[in-house]
């Protein structure tokens, strides 16, 4: 489907880093700040939600 525009840690994004193995995707998400790892947290346990991409353009 998408794949994560990748985004150098040392960016304007967020203060707080996360690295996660996510099994809805099979694969490392990369999240930013604590309001990003919070919502994975509640897509990853929602079965309603079968794949995502945590950051699929840029705006």
């Amino acid at each position: 489907m998408y794949s994560p525009i990748n985004i150098k840690r040392s960016s304007k994004f967020g203060n707080n880093y996360w690295e996660a193995y996510s099994p809805k995707l099979k694969r490392n998400v990369r999240l930013f700040s604590d309001l990003e790892y919070d919502f994975w947290v509640l897509v990853e346990t929602d079965p309603k939600i079968p794949n995502f991409c945590e950051r699929p353009f840029e705006f």
